[in-house]
């Protein structure tokens, strides 16, 4: 689908978490900082399904281990974005992080919506750890013949 733009990308985003994969077939076992900062922390993209139907634009986030709470959804001139934030797990106490690849932190995902939508009809729910989110086209003005009398 073309008319759906993703906006605010990080360029920078996929091509460290591709150097971290590298990293770790090379060196699998790392540590990130002192005792207390040994988890590593990273922004946090949900991977993200754009698809159309005849009636809808449908997008799909995933989004594990995010609270329906910690999740926001607006629509503004045009622009859906959705914003949130993935939180760290409680610390076991006297527990040390050998590894953690599991990324935190909030994310924002922007979708420059195409001209005929219905944008007071979209709907969004969320189920086991998957927003779903359905933006209703219009059914674009048709030209009309007028006939001279």
């Amino acid at each position: 689908m073309t008319n759906l733009i993703r906006l605010h990308q990080t360029p920078w985003t996929r091509l460290f978490a591709d150097f971290d994969r590298t990293l770790d077939a090379v060196l699998p076992v790392r540590t990130y900082g002192a005792s207390d900062r040994a988890a590593y922390v990273a922004d946090y993209t949900p991977d993200v399904d754009i698809t159309e139907t005849d009636k809808a634009y449908l997008i799909t986030l995933d989004l594990p281990g995010v609270d329906r709470k910690d999740v926001d959804i607006s629509l503004d001139r045009g622009t859906l974005t959705i914003r949130g934030e993935r939180k760290a797990n409680e610390r076991v106490e006297g527990a040390t992080f050998i590894r953690s690849e599991r990324n935190i932190g909030t994310f924002e995902r922007a979708f420059t919506l195409p001209r005929h939508v219905e944008a007071d009809r979209v709907e969004a729910r969320f189920e086991h750890g998957v927003l779903h989110v359905a933006i209703p086209k219009s059914i674009p003005a048709q030209p009309k013949k007028i006939k001279i009398g």
